[in-house]
């Protein structure tokens, strides 16, 4: 976790461990078996999942889109890097690209 926090803040995003979202919101159920890290990163919510194989990672997908199928859900964005998968929610393009751009230097 510390790789992906150490290079979105290198990337020039303020992060900060997140905490007080209602606990029926999606982006920060158990996926797989995994609870995710969530953040707030200037103003949106990101949700860290760590799987332990990307076969786990396309499983805890699978059970967020059958979760949500019949959810109108609000504007997120997701991330996919060998076994992590992040959602990020929030509209800011800025940030969207900033954070694009950190977790593709993960690869």
């Amino acid at each position: 976790m510390e790789d992906i926090t150490n290079v979105i803040t290198n990337h020039g995003l303020e992060i900060e461990e997140s905490s007080g979202l209602p606990k029926e919101n999606v982006f920060i159920k158990k996926l797989n078996g995994v609870s995710p890290e969530v953040f707030n990163m200037e103003g949106e919510t990101l949700s860290v999942y760590i799987f332990s194989s990307t076969h786990d990672l396309e499983k805890g997908i699978q059970k967020f889109e059958e979760q949500t199928a019949t959810y109108d859900l609000v504007e997120y964005k997701v991330y996919e890097m060998h076994n992590v998968l992040v959602f990020c929610v929030g509209k800011d393009e800025r940030v969207q690209n900033e954070l694009s751009e950190a977790l593709q230097s993960l690869n």
